[in-house]
């Protein structure tokens, strides 16, 4: 009776529930007999079939007639080691169901979906539009795309079956739960996620069901689909420019050398007092100026707090080499092109104090 009332006020809950609430008052039944106890209460009051609804068109997935229009993209919880969770982000290509970009992180940052999404389009070329769910990380990847012609075209609330990587794709992703349960290791769910991307692509997919001369079913693969097709061909260079995790513009020293985030680097002393833009990623900065590259140097980017953490000064690479007039000779070289500088600090006496008097011609 204690089973029945329960579920008389609260008749969605499944046979799990009740044995953790029939737990909690002390009654220690198996499963089965509370799966039989709802079983009964379910065939006493059955529930009112709903009338069937048919999805408008504004409700359906975008259709695609060719590959490399639609891909859809998503992001993974796969497992958590150390108290740490492992991430998957999957991008699907919407008519041909294969997986075009796919890799295993330890975060799920901007930073990560870019990468994913830079390795797909110099690989497959651009797609005409990309479909996601409203995550952040989603929200602050689509001005990227729309600079080279992309459209984010999000899912709407309470519609997951518009992306085809949450609706569609459920039991590929099962699949690939399958691949890393019960792995401990980290390494080890890296070269499982990796096995499942190459065994995906062979896997025959439901979406491209035939049927033979003798009326016997099979299942072409993704792979198979997909073939050598590409999409719109873009730029490396205004790719790499496009999928930046942030932009500033610094104005170069006297020295030839720039402050940013307490680094000091080198460019050239050739552009004393010209502005140039640094454009920053997680394993490279970039100076640029009217888009072309002066100066590479390898770095470490902190996502969390939105800056550099440390400049490889033996990597650095030098693109543009500015004539200059030489007026004297210097006897003394830079040796360091990389130097830590001390955090900027607004001073704090009046800068009226600090100029010089001005003295008249014939006093």
């Amino acid at each position: 009776m204690e089973v029945f009332q329960l579920l008389d006020n609260n008749p969605l809950l499944g046979h799990y529930r009740v044995k953790m609430a029939l737990d909690a008052l002390g009654y220690r039944y198996g499963h089965t007999t509370v799966w039989q106890m709802v079983a009964l209460y379910k065939e006493a009051h059955p529930r009112p079939k709903l009338p069937p609804h048919t999805p408008r068109s504004e409700e359906r997935p975008l259709p695609t007639t060719a590959p490399h229009q639609v891909w859809c993209i998503d992001v993974r919880y796969l497992v958590k080691i150390d108290g740490h969770w492992l991430y998957s982000i999957l991008l699907f290509d919407g008519y041909s169901r294969a997986l075009v970009g796919a890799d295993c992180f330890d975060r799920q940052n901007l930073s990560r979906v870019v990468q994913v999404c830079r390795q797909a389009i110099a690989q497959w070329g651009a797609p005409d539009v990309v479909v996601s769910d409203n995550a952040g990380v989603f929200l602050a990847l689509s001005p990227c795309l729309e600079q080279l012609g992309i459209r984010w075209a999000p899912i709407a609330r309470g519609h997951p079956w518009q992306n085809l990587a949450e609706g569609g794709f459920s039991i590929q992703r099962r699949k690939l739960d399958a691949y890393v349960a019960g792995c401990t290791d980290r390494a080890l769910v890296y070269r499982q996620h990796a096995q499942f991307v190459q065994d995906y692509q062979f896997w025959g997919h439901w979406a491209h069901k035939r049927t033979d001369t003798q009326g016997r079913i099979y299942y072409l693969s993704p792979e198979v689909i997909l073939s050598n097709a590409r999409g719109r061909a873009v730029d490396p260079t205004r790719l790499r420019r496009v999928f930046r995790l942030r932009q500033q513009t610094r104005q170069v020293r006297q020295q030839g050398q720039i402050r940013l985030h307490n680094f000091g680097l080198y460019i050239d002393q050739g552009l004393w007092g010209q502005t140039v833009e640094v454009l920053m990623y997680d394993d490279a900065v970039r100076i640029e100026q009217a888009e072309h590259l002066l100066v590479s140097y390898p770095c470490v980017y902190d996502n969390k707090r939105r800056r550099i953490t440390a400049v490889d000064g033996t990597g650095r690479q030098q693109y543009q080499y500015v004539q200059v007039v030489q007026l004297m000779l210097w006897t003394l070289e830079l040796v360091r092109t990389v130097w830590r500088m001390p955090r900027y600090r607004r001073a704090s006496w009046r800068r009226e104090v600090l100029h010089a008097p001005q003295v008249g011609l014939f006093e």
